[in-house]
């Protein structure tokens, strides 16, 4: 049975799977070499060690992939953020998501503040980085308006 992704409807066909799990679904547009994340409430269930290795895997896809665009709908995104996490994500992902050469950075979310709190973290290291310094980063409420943004 295929699992259900808030804001999935919204995606254009161009948009292939290339990652799914129970909580998450990663797809990949080539033509606009963008990632685009969808997760849902499985995520609630997951534990920290499966948090950091998806996080991790999730680094890997994008250098395979060589994408220069991003839009993360952590709408569906309930997995608890402990103060542990959070520093784990900080010190250990965000330089290597900040690393990388993206263009465009929309990040789609509702009221999860902790969430915003640690992306935000992300888009700091990212704009302190010199081969970042021309990357955009925007938070947007649904998926058609981060795609329209993207391909502006």
């Amino acid at each position: 049975m295929p699992f259900i992704f808030e804001g999935e409807a919204e995606i254009p066909s161009t948009f292939k799977a290339v990652y799914e799990a129970p909580y998450k679904k990663v797809m990949f547009d080539e033509s606009g070499r963008t990632i685009l994340t969808l997760w849902n409430h499985h995520s609630l269930n997951i534990t920290e060690e499966e948090y950091k290795k998806d996080a991790i895997y999730f680094v890997d896809l994008l250098l395979q992939y060589k994408a220069t665009n991003l839009v993360a709908d952590n709408r569906g995104n309930i997995f608890p953020l402990t103060s542990e996490i959070q520093r784990w994500y900080k010190e250990s992902i965000s330089h290597l998501i900040g690393n990388h050469k993206m263009h465009k950075w929309a990040v789609v979310l509702d009221e999860n503040l902790l969430l915003y709190n640690l992306l935000d973290e992300v888009s700091s290291r990212a704009k302190n980085n010199p081969s970042q310094k021309n990357a955009e980063f925007r938070f947007f409420t649904n998926n058609q308006q981060a795609l329209i943004w993207l391909n502006r």
